[in-house]
């Protein structure tokens, strides 16, 4: 489990957008200033300054396009299926900046079967939390190896019906399986006023994943972490003591930051890696599979995390009761595919491209509590 180490929170404050016609009065007097042979430019937001528009008078951040050069990413949301699914937040109008602040999303294999799979998290609307409609869900896009996807949250057991934000995924007990940390807060202060069910601050929720087949929610018991009432936003996690057991750290809105160190008392096996690649150096972009009692697990370098959050970089394992690794496979962001032979559990290694060697360089940190 995680325990809190934190106080009271500050009072909050709701602030109003300026509406569209103000900017416009705001900036009226001011030229567009067109940009030349459709070259793409940038946009400015300190201070004022001219609309900047493209060759065909849009607005440069709506346009700037070419008609030829180097084609990097599609647009396949459609075909792969994720379209199914709206993320909801307030109203369309979006009068209010917390209407406009958007929820998470976290890339885990949740079933351990190599492939990556989409959690995203859901805001909400006044209706649905005065009961007047049925809340928008979460969803968790289960990767079909066809480059489709198909949302089981409801089957899993993930839906969330709050507002949310952060989303965190971690193995907190080691079992070998990546479980979901949610850090949620209502956008209105005003939400403790009303009988909506619901209120401005909110315990996180954490989820225990049940063998890749469903989740269950864990009981927040009184006077621990889980139990912390606070107005969470940004959440990040990571082994902050080098214990082997993943931490959270929470950002809470108008309040001080909430570090949920993990205390559990689960006696599995573990192993941490921090990968220095060649290009580029911090390995960004490399995937680990390890095996395992049988088990192969995926885990990613990747340089962000969850809403406006980056977590610990350094791919961790959960091994259950497994005392060796069997088999540890990297692939470098450059396509380059290595082995290390792992000399023992229970530690963290540096994995240097290029070398084939794990070298320990730290011990884990005997808990003081």
């Amino acid at each position: 489990m995680w325990v809190a180490r934190g106080c009271a929170l500050c009072a909050v404050v709701s602030i109003c957008l300026l509406s569209g016609e103000a900017r416009a009065q705001q900036t009226g007097d001011k030229q567009p200033v067109p940009i030349a042979g459709g070259q793409q430019g940038g946009s400015a937001t300190a201070g004022e300054f001219a609309p900047v528009l493209d060759s065909e008078q849009r607005p440069i951040t709506a346009g700037g396009f070419v008609k030829t050069g180097p084609v990097i990413f599609k647009d396949i949301s459609k075909e792969a299926g994720l379209t199914v699914w709206k993320h909801t937040m307030g109203t369309p109008q979006k009068s209010y900046i917390l209407e406009t602040i958007g929820s998470g999303v976290a890339l885990l294999d949740y079933d351990n079967d190599g492939w990556l799979d989409i959690y995203i998290v859901n805001g909400s609307t006044e209706d649905a939390l005065t009961g007047k409609t049925t809340p928008p869900h979460a969803a968790l896009f289960h990767n079909n190896h066809d480059g489709t996807f198909t949302d089981v949250a409801a089957k899993a057991g993930v839906t969330n019906d709050r507002w949310g934000f952060g989303v965190a995924v971690g193995d907190y007990d080691n079992d070998g399986w990546k479980d979901l940390l949610m850090s949620d807060g209502h956008v209105y202060p005003q939400a403790d006023k009303y009988n909506w069910g619901t209120s401005w601050k909110e315990r996180p929720m954490l989820f225990h994943n049940i063998g890749g087949k469903r989740f269950e929610p864990v009981p927040a018991v009184a006077g621990t972490g889980l139990a912390d009432v606070i107005a969470g936003r940004g959440m990040a996690v990571g082994d902050l003591f080098n214990d082997g057991k993943l931490d959270a750290v929470i950002n809470v809105m108008d309040g001080h930051p909430v570090l949920l160190r993990n205390v559990s008392d689960y006696h599995n096996h573990w192993l941490e890696l921090k990968l220095v690649g060649k290009t580029p150096r911090d390995a960004v972009g490399a995937t680990v599979y390890l095996t395992a009692n049988g088990m192969r697990q995926r885990e990613d370098v990747l340089s962000g995390g969850s809403y406006l959050s980056s977590n610990d970089p350094r791919p961790h394992f959960g091994l259950g009761q497994a005392t060796t690794v069997e088999k540890l496979e990297v692939r470098w962001p450059d396509g380059t595919v290595e082995s290390f032979a792992v000399p023992g559990v229970d530690r963290i290694l540096t994995l240097t491209e290029g070398t084939g060697t794990a070298e320990k360089i730290e011990n884990p940190a005997s808990r003081k509590e």
